[in-house]
């Protein structure tokens, strides 16, 4: 992680310029990986999996990614950051929806988890990074 208030701009462009505001999005993270992944399986259990598959649930999931990830970007800066607070709710999801495939594939643990993660890391990257570069340009056209 950065320093409390770093100088290097390639150190700020990446982690913040705030040390405890990047740990406090780590949190966020976690926590938003935990509501994910209990919110599907909430719905999955009172409506069906096929609810999950409308895209406005994709659409809206996405939307939010990219506008929490541009607020930390414009308050904060750090793009691994970012990627790392898109990471969370993403694989949250992913990890569900993953269990209830690779459960009716009769795939294992390690499978699952690993797929999971490179489908969240992949999504986490571009949502991450398109927030990311929505919140430090409008921090720079402002500024």
């Amino acid at each position: 992680m950065a320093h409390a208030e770093s100088d290097d701009p390639i150190d700020r462009a990446l982690f913040g310029r705030s040390g405890s505001s990047a740990r406090l999005a780590l949190g966020i993270a976690g926590a938003s990986f935990v509501a994910a992944a209990v919110g599907l399986a909430m719905v999955e259990r009172l409506h069906g999996v096929d609810v999950l598959v409308r895209p406005v649930w994709w659409q809206v999931g996405a939307l939010a990614v990219v506008a929490v990830t541009a607020v930390h970007a414009y308050l904060n800066e750090g793009l691994i950051v970012c990627w790392l607070l898109a990471f969370g709710p993403l694989f949250g999801v992913s990890a569900g929806l993953g269990g209830a495939v690779f459960a009716e594939m009769r795939s294992g643990l390690l499978a699952t988890v690993v797929a999971s993660a490179i489908g969240a890391g992949t999504a986490a990257v571009l949502l991450g990074g398109v927030g990311f570069l929505i919140g430090y340009g409008l921090r720079y056209v402002l500024s």
